[in-house]
């Protein structure tokens, strides 16, 4: 192994079992191979959302890459049906969503679906593997509001922000 090779293996997710969405089966095979030099031993894979959500309900999935536009369920409707389904059996489930879409419309939909990461389309595999890291070994918060269910948007503590509309602290 080269020491980049090094640098993009973490042993603890081979305890972990992803999920590999897209439509298109290069896609597949490529991010499986990917993750499989990450580290992962358990990949399992779908052609779309619908595929994707009984692979879920039926196996332990520790977290999703899905792309966004797909034939069928898209990935923000995969999103929605993991966050919110009462047939979903962890709706915190980590999602990495990718995209060729690098607009503010599609990243404010993934957002807003509760996906916990976003990677645009080409991306150089260090991206994601640092994706994947992210939502593994240091998950944010995940919350359940009114119209909201996923990650807790904010990325960072105590960003000095002291106004009427600073969110509080603790319990309500």
């Amino acid at each position: 192994m080269s020491h980049l090779d090094d640098e993009l293996f973490d042993a603890s997710f081979a305890e972990k079992s992803i999920l590999v969405v897209d439509d298109a089966q290069a896609m597949i095979h490529m991010i499986g191979d990917l993750v499989r030099c990450f580290g992962f031993g358990d990949i399992k894979s779908a052609n779309e959302g619908t595929e994707a959500f009984e692979l879920i309900r039926r196996n332990t999935v520790d977290v999703i890459v899905c792309d966004y536009l797909m034939n069928g369920m898209d990935g923000i409707a995969l999103a929605k049906l993991v966050r919110t389904s009462s047939s979903s059996p962890r709706p915190d489930t980590p999602i990495v969503m990718m995209t060729g879409h690098a607009d503010r419309a599609t990243l404010f939909a993934a957002r807003d679906a509760g996906i916990n990461e976003f990677i645009v389309k080409p991306f150089a595999s260090v991206d994601l593997f640092k994706k994947l890291a992210a939502v593994i070994d240091n998950p944010r918060k995940f919350v359940s509001v009114d119209d909201f269910v996923g990650p807790d948007r904010r990325r960072r503590l105590g960003d000095g922000f002291d106004g009427d509309d600073r969110r509080k602290t603790g319990s309500a």
